[in-house]
């Protein structure tokens, strides 16, 4: 989302082809958080998201529909040292925790996509940014300010 804001083409490392189990966050963060309230999860490891596997591929056309630009360029630079297929079954999951059905891919990269683009700024205001001094300190470090 980052490279299409910027109008850059997507980065895909490799052919596209690898898959993964794309997951949002909002599926994710709340059996991590109930796990303490939940015997059957104490010393326990659970896999925690969606069974759905997409390619990197699938993903990218996905995530351009999603930001509004189905047609954005794809550059296809040299494949990493990468697993081929990394997801993984959630059925452990379902017997402690009995989540909600997983929110779909598409309704997620939209719903990002959406946040994204009502949110994002492709250049800091430093008169108007409003932010902790922390916070504003870690967002911006990769930017090189015109005054401190």
């Amino acid at each position: 989302m980052n490279q299409i804001l910027h109008g850059e083409p997507m980065s895909i490392f490799g052919d596209g082809s690898q898959s993964r189990g794309f997951s949002y966050i909002e599926e994710v963060a709340p059996p991590i958080a109930a796990s303490v309230l939940y015997s059957g999860a104490a010393q326990e490891a659970f896999f925690v998201g969606t069974d759905a596997k997409y390619s990197v591929q699938e993903l990218a056309k996905l995530t351009a529909t999603a930001m509004g630009k189905p047609a954005h360029p794809i550059v296809y630079l040299e494949k990493r040292k990468e697993v081929a297929e990394a997801y993984a079954s959630h059925e452990k999951l379902r017997c402690i925790f009995s989540p909600k059905d997983p929110i779909p891919l598409e309704t997620g990269l939209q719903m990002t996509a959406e946040y994204v683009q009502n949110h994002y700024y492709t250049e800091l205001e430093y008169g108007t940014l409003h932010l902790p001094r922390p916070l504003y300190r870690r967002r911006t470090a990769h930017v090189s300010p015109a005054s401190p």
